[in-house]
């Protein structure tokens, strides 16, 4: 199949201010189409003229020779590759251009796109094992830099602008600590486009003075010893959905504070003989070479009645624990789709607890890890204990998941100035 690059007037998107179209280089390798945009506007009747022998205007002149020069550059890309895909000839066109510093064209054609740095990312990421969940951030990250503008470069990523998108974002209501995470993703697609030198490190613009990403804690939520104690003495045995909920949210409270991901893909190859401990690597730090130590966890007696009442027959190694997945779900799409939607399930009927308990927030199975640590630090538990005890690297992480002075503590030590 031939492999061919050209340029061509795209008329679909016209700018007002000017009533001209973009000039789009086509680059068709192996059946598979791209597109990628240029510095170049013409209206309909240039189009037009520019194509004709008897061309004498200078500048329709300079701007045929410019996408000329284009097609050139792209075939030249081309005739080079050993079996081409489009994601090579993406990579080193947008490379050689973001390299060539006597091009002086406008910036869609000098900066690579950022939307294709985040693929490329987000590529490697999926194939360095890490989990779906942390693949669909670096989307949605993408998703909002496109909302606030359409074919971004990396040239457009400067401190002024990111000060800019922080605002628009936060302008929608959304928290400034969510903000905060999606500008560490698009710092990550930064530093792996420099990695692969499609963008220059002058560029960078992250850092003291410049972006400064910062860490808002949000107030966090936890249950109180004696809100467990509570909740382990409701009945629910009418309902049968209210009570498996109380339960897996018991278990995760029990198990070190374990997510419903790790809960859900617990297996009988975990637990020791006796059924006394099981152990486990968080699925969020498995692949990091840095934290992948197993988490040892001792199989409290209520945490057994609860395998028993709504476990699996464990038949052999392989067999889940609980009946959230099963052997036949190998697409990790799938899978955490499936998780996704027993946790929606969940949390409904906790929240309906939540308000048996006269809690004054939404209860969740997230908050039974942030229980779990308030919980055993309210006890004077070291923190580097509960640290090692949740799969943590460091204490600085713990101290994210520990609940913040309730209000009533705040009272009585305001009590105490007077």
């Amino acid at each position: 199949m031939r492999n061919t690059v050209y340029c061509y007037h795209d008329k679909r998107y016209k700018l007002k201010e000017t009533g001209t179209y973009n000039v789009k280089l086509c680059v068709s390798i192996n059946g598979e189409r791209n597109t990628v945009s240029t510095n170049i506007y013409l209206t309909k009747t240039d189009w037009e003229r520019i194509n004709k022998k008897s061309l004498k205007e200078i500048n329709l002149t300079i701007k045929r020779d410019a996408i000329r020069d284009i097609e050139k550059k792209a075939r030249t890309i081309l005739s080079r590759l050993y079996n081409p895909s489009i994601e090579d000839f993406l990579f080193e066109y947008n490379n050689e251009i973001s390299e060539n510093p006597d091009d002086h064209s406008n910036d869609q054609v000098k900066s690579p796109l950022v939307s294709l740095w985040f693929q490329k990312c987000m590529a490697n990421k999926k194939e360095m094992g890490h989990p779906y969940a942390y693949y669909v951030h670096f989307a949605t990250t993408l998703n909002s830099l496109l909302a606030f503008k359409k074919n971004l470069n990396f040239s457009h990523l400067t401190p002024v602008f990111l000060a800019k998108y922080r605002n628009w974002y936060e302008s929608k209501g959304n928290s400034a600590s969510g903000c905060d995470s999606y500008l560490r993703n698009i710092r990550t697609v930064f530093n792996y486009a420099i990695l692969h030198k499609a963008v220059h490190k002058n560029q960078y613009p992250f850092g003291k003075g410049k972006c400064e990403i910062g860490n808002h804690a949000a107030r966090k939520k936890a249950l109180t010893i004696e809100h467990i104690r509570q909740l382990f003495s409701l009945e629910y045995s009418s309902d049968s959905k209210k009570d498996f909920a109380k339960d897996v949210f018991l278990f995760q409270y029990f198990s070190n504070g374990m997510n419903l991901l790790d809960v859900s893909k617990l297996k009988v190859s975990n637990f020791d003989k006796d059924l006394c401990y099981f152990m486990f690597t968080r699925t969020k730090t498995k692949r990091s070479s840095s934290n992948s130590t197993p988490i040892r966890v001792y199989l409290r007696p209520e945490s057994r009645a609860i395998i028993r009442k709504w476990g699996n027959k464990l038949e052999n190694g392989d067999t889940y624990i609980f009946p959230f997945l099963n052997e036949n779900i190998t697409d990790t799409k799938k899978e955490r789709d499936k998780i996704n939607q027993e946790r929606k399930n969940i949390n409904k009927y906790l929240e309906r607890i939540g308000t048996d308990l006269g809690l004054s927030f939404k209860l969740t199975t997230g908050i039974a890890r942030h229980s779990y640590a308030s919980v055993l630090n309210n006890q004077n538990t070291p923190i580097k204990h509960i640290a090692d005890s949740m799969g943590h690297e460091n204490t600085r992480t713990t101290t994210i998941y520990l609940d913040t002075i309730d209000d009533d503590k705040v009272r009585e030590m305001s009590d105490k100035l007077m």
